[in-house]
């Protein structure tokens, strides 16, 4: 085995630039290794990182489907509003009628049978084309004549 001191000095200068070269290499290795160990624990920032962008789809997803569930929340609002402005206007109209006709004049006049029975006939095809709007009340005359 040849000893340090056999060397020439060229020598010595090469098997230190080997002996470094060595070291760095081993201490790259270790490093590499190191980073690649540590980027699978929970607390090293590529798994925080992970994590953090996880939770921001999870959040962006829940957004939109907010979003879409306001917008559902306000179109139904503003058609339930339309509608109950609808039903108010239909009542004042039915009221004001109903008042009027009570207080006519001949309101207590019998009403001529033809005339009745056309109003009736009348009234059963407004029934058919819309039987949710009539009345299920069985002493009332239209319902009974149906």
């Amino acid at each position: 085995m040849i000893g340090w001191r056999d060397l020439t000095r060229l020598g010595r200068i090469v098997v230190g630039f080997v002996v470094i070269g060595a070291v760095i290499a081993a201490v790259a290795l270790v490093l590499q290794g190191w980073n690649s160990l540590t980027a699978r624990l929970p607390w090293s920032d590529g798994s925080r990182l992970e994590r953090a962008e996880t939770r921001l789809e999870r959040v962006q997803t829940d957004l939109a489907a907010r979003e879409t569930e306001v917008a559902a929340l306000e179109r139904q609002a503003d058609q339930t509003a339309a509608a109950h402005e609808t039903i108010h206007q239909a009542r004042a109209v039915t009221t004001r009628a109903t008042t009027l006709a009570e207080t006519a004049a001949d309101a207590t006049d019998p009403i001529d049978p033809a005339r009745a029975d056309r109003l009736r006939a009348a009234d059963r095809r407004l029934c058919g084309l819309s039987p949710n709007l009539c009345q299920l009340d069985p002493d009332h005359p239209a319902a009974a004549g149906t």
